[in-house]
């Protein structure tokens, strides 16, 4: 059940588990905008910096890809630092920042109320129940990745019974991937009442081994 069916007329505030409430509860209103700044070019010269054998090639990192050098893993977390900075993880969003059907030209950045998980969990998820990962080249650990959390994902959606849940990437330092189970554009059709949330929280958490809470993510891709 949508939770836009408990709703009054004058009432378009969902009141949906750890998440803006028709209470009023919201943080003060202000959109975080990317870096005023570009990342340096010394950052940006070794982002993708592998760590090399004696033989000059590239050192496989199980079937994660390649190790990074040091200076890699570095120019990575700056990055990181930089573009992250204002776009940090909430539990509770502005109402600006929220959609609504009667003023569909608002146009916020987009955000998912999503659990986060990084890779290993989702393939630690995959071998659990049973799912292979497929056989490609080390240099095309990119697809075996993505083939991987996809499917993950897919079976997920079935253990909750629910379908709309997506993959996402959200600004996070810590992790690759989230699952969404909404967005503040969808929120109003999408969310659920909150006993259903609930249920459904409680088997990601469950079966990814999240410990924590969802909360509002910025969406990195957008």
């Amino acid at each position: 059940m949508s939770s836009s069916d408990n709703m009054s007329p004058s009432d378009n505030t969902p009141t949906f588990l750890n998440s803006p409430s028709s209470s009023g509860s919201f943080e003060p209103s202000h959109s975080p905008s990317r870096p005023d700044s570009p990342a340096s070019s010394d950052i940006l010269d070794y982002l993708y910096e592998c760590e090399l054998d004696s033989d000059g090639n590239k050192i496989p990192d199980g079937i994660l890809g390649w190790k990074l050098s040091e200076r890699g893993r570095a120019a990575e977390q700056e990055f990181c630092n930089i573009y992250f900075k204002d776009r940090q993880p909430m539990s509770q969003i502005s109402s600006t920042l929220l959609v609504l059907p009667e003023n569909p030209y608002n146009h916020p950045p987009v955000l998912y109320w999503a659990l986060p998980f990084d890779t290993q969990q989702m393939l630690d998820f995959n071998e659990r129940h049973g799912i292979p990962l497929i056989d490609v080249p080390n240099e095309k650990y990119a697809m075996r990745i993505s083939m991987a959390v996809k499917q993950g994902m897919s079976r997920l959606r079935d253990l909750c019974e629910l379908w709309s849940l997506k993959l996402v990437m959200p600004c996070d330092m810590t992790h690759e991937w989230g699952v969404g189970l909404y967005s503040n554009y969808t929120w109003y059709d999408e969310a659920l009442v909150p006993e259903d949330e609930q249920d459904v929280v409680e088997i990601i958490k469950k079966e990814l081994k999240i410990e924590k809470p969802p909360k509002w993510y910025y969406d990195s891709l957008s």
